[in-house]
């Protein structure tokens, strides 16, 4: 169990008894809450790529400390292991109940963790009135590759039966620990927030959320039963084993670190490990199913930051996430003078700004905002777009990169210490804890006021959606997309320029992201 500096040690102690069993949590400050609490069993030996089981009624359970994490090739100073299916809960220190809001991390499917500084979910706890769960879920070839072909009780998508069981967990003992279970709302990010835009496709899911945000996921990015098998296979190859016995053999920290290898192997990047469409648990893929009118009808939040691919400007990044191989193959179906095309419509639009915003909108905004779109002519659906960026993330480039509105929505404005360290190497810096007064100066300079003043607004904003399902917007429209900017002045204007768009309708990307089987 990993200490957990956030928790206020000198504080009371919290005793919880639900259908899960006993635990014993903290309390400080308005906010008492219990970590590391198991959703389900030990998904090592025979149980890798099985569903997840029930874990083992708790007696008495410390929940003082977060988890080991999912086996993963990042966080090294973690303690990884495959005993990795846990929770964390942030609850208003009182007898009441309140609305819940689960965060879905992301990573690409291959990294993350619940446990993370950022998603602390202290100040939604105590300033909204929000009960927020994190949670760790099974990555890489132990979450989301298909193994199923292999027989001996395999399941596709492991990682996301993780999430479902998550969701049953909640539902079942959330009351305990202050949270209503009538009203939950699910929040995921980057491939948190792909979990996201399929959970209203899924009746297992669905029927247990009021709402649901989604902040920069890829409704499109998911395979075919065909496609994951292929993956899968690549992958045996890879790992130099022939069957489920050899691959349960393989230590888990050995597959944790390989991961990112293996997309280097498959020259496919961050698409390396996505979720299938088993015709199963997963029935169809999100944009089919929007455009038919066949998702839950749950209000949606939906939303992205101004630069999503400002990190690409960084080779380590760009080689990182394949961003040649994905590009290549993509252009390859395209009109020869589509780059330059396509390049002469965003200078056309942002002039001397265009920079990399034609690779935000082809890996993110534009399936996602095609996926709202599509959503809206159904269900409630209300757009964000996070534009505002700090001094630092000015001057090295980065601007309002992809995460940023992580940092706003959770209050925890100081961490964005920890990625901005990974730039600014020389500055020394501890990524566990809260950076000093001269790194938040760095950061933020004069503008920390308004940084402040902004999350507030944002935190606002998504207690507001948690709590009634509505917001103080105009809903976006299948002919009218728009948005609210959290930027200085805050706007409200279309969430993509109508140039953009119309100049994608002619691609052949846009009719693969409206029909992934054409």
């Amino acid at each position: 169990m990993q200490n957990f500096d956030g928790a206020d040690k000198e504080g009371a102690i919290r005793t919880v008894k639900s259908r899960a069993g006993t635990v014993s949590g903290f309390a400080g400050d308005g906010v008492k809450s219990f970590l590391g609490i198991p959703y389900a069993s030990d998904t090592g030996g025979e149980n890798r790529f099985r569903a997840p089981a029930p874990p083992p009624l708790l007696n008495n359970f410390e929940a003082f400390g977060f988890s080991e994490i999912c086996p993963q090739s990042y966080r090294r100073f973690s303690t990884h292991g495959e005993n990795c299916l846990s929770l964390n809960i942030w609850a208003p220190d009182d007898e009441k109940t309140h609305p819940v809001l689960i965060y879905i991390h992301g990573g690409s499917f291959m990294s993350g963790t619940g446990s993370s500084p950022l998603f602390n979910g202290s100040k939604l706890a105590k300033d909204q009135n929000l009960a927020v769960v994190t949670f760790n879920y099974r990555l890489g070839a132990l979450g989301f590759l298909d193994f199923s072909f292999l027989g001996g009780g395999t399941v596709a998508n492991p990682g996301f039966h993780d999430v479902i069981m998550l969701l049953q967990w909640v539902r079942d003992n959330i009351e305990s620990y202050g949270g209503d279970p009538d009203l939950i709302t699910v929040m995921g990010e980057s491939a948190g927030g792909t979990v996201a835009s399929i959970l209203p496709c899924v009746h297992e899911a669905a029927n247990l959320l009021a709402g649901v945000v989604i902040s920069s996921g890829i409704p499109t990015g998911l395979i075919t039963k065909e496609k994951g098998r292929e993956n899968a296979l690549k992958y045996l190859d890879f790992m130099g084993v022939d069957s489920l016995e050899a691959l349960r053999k393989i230590p888990a920290e050995v597959i944790g670190n390989r991961s990112q290898e293996f997309g280097q192997y498959i020259e496919s990047g961050i698409t390396s490990y996505l979720p299938v469409v088993d015709g199963d648990l997963i029935p169809d893929f999100p944009m089919r199913m929007a455009r038919r009118g066949e998702m839950a009808d749950l209000p949606l939040f939906i939303g992205a930051t101004g630069e999503e691919a400002s990190f690409l400007r960084y080779d380590h990044y760009k080689e990182s996430w394949g961003v040649e191989s994905i590009i290549d193959a993509g252009g390859a179906k395209e009109k020869p003078d589509f780059p330059e095309q396509m390049f002469k419509c965003y200078e056309g639009v942002y002039g001397d700004n265009t920079d990399l915003h034609p690779y935000s909108d082809i890996f993110i905004r534009l399936p996602l905002f095609l996926y709202a779109r599509e959503a809206a002519a159904h269900q409630h659906v209300w757009l964000y777009r996070l534009d505002w960026y700090s001094r630092l993330q000015g001057t090295v480039g980065i601007k309002a990169f992809h995460s940023s509105d992580l940092f706003f929505f959770f209050g925890n404005l100081v961490p964005s210490a920890n990625i901005n360290a990974t730039i600014l190497k020389n500055i020394p810096f501890d990524p566990g804890k809260p950076a000093d007064a001269l790194m938040t100066k760095i950061i933020y300079g004069s503008g920390i006021n308004e940084a402040e003043d902004l999350s507030r607004q944002m935190r606002d904003d998504l207690a507001m959606f948690v709590r009634t399902q509505e917001l103080p917007w105009v809903k976006a429209q299948p002919q009218n997309l728009m948005a609210k900017f959290y930027d200085m002045p805050l706007s409200t204007e279309e969430v993509m320029p109508p140039e953009i768009l119309a100049f994608w309708k002619n691609t052949e990307y846009y009719k693969d992201c409206l029909d992934p089987l054409r």
